[in-house]
């Protein structure tokens, strides 16, 4: 019987993933040589990310129910464009998952989410 692919989704985060995206900043550190300059807690994305008042959002990537992948975002406004946007800080792929195009689907996603709040992608 042959093996089915695994089903690959992108979701948003919630605040039972602050550990799992903590795990994802530490490896896209490690992958950058900057492992120790990670200070960040799974306390402080639970606070600054899923609070009453978020600081950031963040999609994640899963690989048959194992997280991937993650893109971290803000929105931002444009002075010189008279509109909101939106500031992507990190975005990050395991290289076990890399040929699977999510880059490309977090990169889709996100434009989506600009055209949502009339930004042009």
């Amino acid at each position: 019987m042959a093996k089915t692919a695994a089903k690959a989704v992108i979701r948003p985060a919630g605040p039972e993933d602050a550990g799992t995206i903590l795990r994802l900043v530490r490896e896209l550190a490690a992958y950058e040589g900057l492992l120790e300059q990670v200070r960040t807690r799974d306390s402080d994305l639970l606070r600054d990310g899923f609070g009453e008042d978020p600081y950031f959002q963040c999609l994640l990537a899963e690989v048959d129910g194992e997280a991937v992948g993650f893109a971290l975002f803000f929105h931002n406004y444009s002075t010189f464009e008279g509109r909101p946007g939106l500031y992507l800080e990190d975005l990050y792929v395991a290289e076990k998952a890399r040929a699977r195009n999510l880059g490309r689907r977090f990169m889709a996603r996100l434009a989506a989410i600009c055209r949502s709040i009339g930004q042009a992608a």
